[in-house]
């Protein structure tokens, strides 16, 4: 599994392209391994664009839960 690199640039829109650069090969890992497990890629796509969907979706009902979240993640 590829390891993603951190940011580099300040906040700007080239920081949103070097995320995903950074993310990528992940996330063709994801499709190759469920399209390999029998899912449609087009299925697979449309899975991930919902889950992400889901998730901007919960930051933005929830900030609060979100901060915390990530704060905890930062400490393991």
């Amino acid at each position: 599994m590829a390891d993603i690199r951190s940011p580099r640039t300040p906040i700007s829109m080239d920081r949103l392209l070097e995320c995903e650069a950074a993310i990528e090969t992940r996330l063709q890992d994801l499709v190759r391994d469920a399209v390999m497990a029998g899912w449609d890629e087009m299925e697979v796509c449309t899975a991930i664009a919902t889950l992400a969907d889901h998730h901007i979706l919960a930051v933005l009902g929830n900030p609060k839960a979100y901060r915390t979240t990530k704060r905890a993640r930062k400490k393991r």
